[in-house]
């Protein structure tokens, strides 16, 4: 074999070698959901892929939602911006449960005006099981339409409750 060709099969080894050698990536920052959420009705993260973490409050990978809703109840205390969003996996499946804290890696997306992450179940990490939920918001919608409309944009995919419900 010429001393070229020996060469060149080296060089592809090499490649190859390099190539399969597994690269430690760098942990993902964490960012947190409200600044995700943003103050606005579109989230500044859109088609971004990016990590976040959060309780889990409500459940629905097995409805035919496929996902779940977390929640960073510590997030900030600004009113305009929501510390809660929903995780879209894509498919049935038992990841998570209400009660574990998650970290998630997924892509922003608004879908009808729902900002979420999109994510596989190889990119949702739960770090613990059981915890508190975070304290359910009273639910109290304003009743014009401009106000309503920004009032539920600050609450979106938070853990809520309705202490007395209206039938209209």
């Amino acid at each position: 074999m010429g001393r070229t060709v020996r060469i060149f099969i080296a060089m592809m080894l090499f490649s190859l070698i390099a190539v399969s050698v597994p690269v430690s990536a760098e942990p993902s920052e964490i960012i947190p959901i409200c600044e995700i959420q943003g103050d606005g009705f579109s989230s500044p993260y859109v088609g971004e892929t990016l990590t976040a973490g959060g309780i889990v409050h409500t459940d629905l990978e097995e409805s035919w939602k496929s996902g779940f809703f977390m929640q960073d109840e510590d997030c900030d205390e600004d009113p305009t911006t929501s510390d809660g969003i929903y995780v879209y996996l894509g498919v049935k499946g038992d990841v998570v449960d209400s009660g574990d804290y998650v970290e998630v890696s997924g892509t922003v997306q608004e879908y009808y005006g729902l900002t979420e992450l999109s994510a596989s179940r190889k990119n949702v990490a739960v770090l613990s099981r059981g915890n508190r939920l975070p304290a359910a918001i009273d639910l109290a919608p304003l009743f014009n339409n401009d106000a309503s409309r920004v009032y539920f944009e600050s609450v979106e995919g938070m853990f809520v409750k309705v202490d007395q419900a209206l039938t209209v």
